[in-house]
C-alpha cells in the first residue's frame, strides 16, 4: 500500500509549515507578507525519498508475516520440528535437499492435523487414542495461543512502525519546503487543502518535487508588471 495522509497529519502539517520562515516582529503586521502553498498529498505520493520508505516499510511487514505464517505452518510440530522449519524457509536459496525436507515438515503437521481430527470423532476411543487426541490437542492449543499472541504483537510493531515513518517522510518534505521558501524569500507556507484561493505562482508542489526527487527546482515565476500609470492629462 501506498503511504496515504491522514486526517489528523493533515492538520499537523498545516501547523508545521505554516510557522513563518523570517521573524515577523508586531510593527511588521500590517506589512505585506510573502505566502505560498503546497499539495502535500501529492508530495507524500510523488516523493522518492518517502517511496523509499514506504518500499522499507513493505519490506518489514513482509518478514513480519513471514514469521506468522511459519508458526501457522508448523502448528502440530514439535519444538525442534518447528525450529528447523523456521530456519530452513529463512534459506534465500534452499538446496533440494532443504526444498524436499520443508516439504516433509510441513506434510508432517497437516497429517498430525488430520490425525487429530479423526480422534477426535471417535466416540468410544481407546485409551492410547485418547492420550495421542490429548497430546496432538494441547499441541495445536498451544501453538493457537502463540500466533495469537505473535499475530498481536506484529499488528503493534506495524502500527509504530507506519506512524514512525509517516513522521520521518513528513520531516522530509517539510524540510524540502523550508528550503525553498528560504531561498525564494517566502514568509509563509501552507498545505494546499486549506486554501481557498490561490494563484499557480503560489504553487510550490512540482518545484518541491523536483528539489526532492534530484532535480533542480525551477526558478521562481516572475511576479506579474505592475500596471502603467496613465499620462497625465494636458
Amino acid at each position: 500500500m501506498r503511504l496515504r495522509v491522514p486526517v489528523l497529519l493533515t492538520a499537523l502539517t498545516c501547523a508545521a509549515l505554516s510557522v513563518s520562515t523570517t521573524p515577523v516582529s508586531a510593527a511588521d503586521a500590517a506589512a505585506k507578507v510573502a505566502v505560498a502553498y503546497v499539495d502535500f498529498a501529492r508530495v507524500m505520493r510523488e516523493a522518492k525519498p518517502v517511496a523509499t520508505l514506504d518500499t522499507l516499510f513493505r519490506e518489514t511487514l513482509k518478514v513480519q508475516q513471514s514469521q506468522l505464517d511459519n508458526l501457522y505452518a508448523g502448528r502440530l510440530l514439535n519444538d525442534q520440528e518447528r525450529k528447523e522449519l523456521e530456519t530452513l524457509q529463512a534459506v534465500a536459496k534452499p538446496s533440494d535437499a532443504q526444498t524436499k525436507r520443508i516439504s516433509d515438515l510441513a506434510k508432517m503437521s497437516d497429517d498430525r492435523e488430520q490425525e487429530l481430527s479423526r480422534l477426535q470423532r471417535l466416540e468410544n476411543p481407546t485409551e492410547a487414542e485418547r492420550s495421542r487426541r490429548t497430546q496432538l490437542s494441547n499441541s495445536f492449543d498451544s501453538q493457537n495461543q502463540r500466533a495469537a499472541q505473535l499475530q498481536q504483537a506484529l499488528e503493534d510493531s506495524r502500527t509504530q512502525k507506519s506512524a514512525d515513518m509517516m513522521k520521518q517522510a513528513s520531516d522530509l518534505i517539510v524540510a524540502a519546503i523550508r528550503a525553498l521558501a528560504s531561498e525564494r524569500g517566502i514568509d509563509m507556507v501552507v498545505d494546499e487543502q486549506v486554501v481557498l484561493f490561490g494563484s499557480d505562482q503560489q504553487n510550490l508542489t512540482a518545484a518541491v518535487l523536483q528539489r526532492m526527487n534530484g532535480g533542480a527546482a525551477p526558478a521562481a515565476p516572475a511576479a506579474p508588471a505592475a500596471p502603467s500609470k496613465p499620462a497625465p492629462k494636458k
